[in-house]
């Protein structure tokens, strides 16, 4: 398969994830992911793909060959916020709930490390900030 193939099918199976089409997305990926099985956007996608077609815990080992090969920082957000889903769909709320706060607090201390540099004048923040409380705050509500 060639790159640009891989590109399109990744392309096609989020779109009929964003309308939707949860079964046919999961085919198109699941057929990337046999072409490019360490593909970190076919994986990603894969997940949520689990997801929404209510298979939490294929997600959740998906997720988990996803730490094994994605290191970077804005990774990392990513896969707490689909951890969190997929535990909260497979029904294993208070974990679900841990990662969550996990990524709140991630949110927070990025947002107020961007906060010294608004206070040099080079970014402003406060609409940032206001989400990341507003989060931590439905993140409290969970059951």
């Amino acid at each position: 398969m060639t790159p640009d193939q891989l590109d399109l099918l990744k392309a096609l199976a989020f779109l009929y994830l964003r309308h939707g089409q949860n079964r046919r997305a999961l085919t198109l990926i699941l057929l990337a992911s046999k072409h490019a099985p360490e593909d970190i956007g076919v994986l990603r996608t894969l997940a949520y793909a689990f997801i929404a077609n209510n298979a939490p815990d294929e997600a959740l080992d998906v997720i988990e060959r996803l730490e094994m090969l994605d290191f970077a920082d804005d990774a990392d957000r990513t896969r707490r916020l689909l951890k969190a889903r997929a535990l909260l769909h497979a029904g294993r709320r208070v974990e679900a709930r841990k990662v969550f706060r996990q990524f709140v607090e991630q949110r927070r201390m990025e947002v107020d490390s961007s906060s010294v540099a608004a206070d040099n004048g080079l970014v402003t923040s406060e609409p940032s900030l206001q989400a990341a409380d507003s989060a931590s705050q439905r993140a409290a509500r969970l059951p």
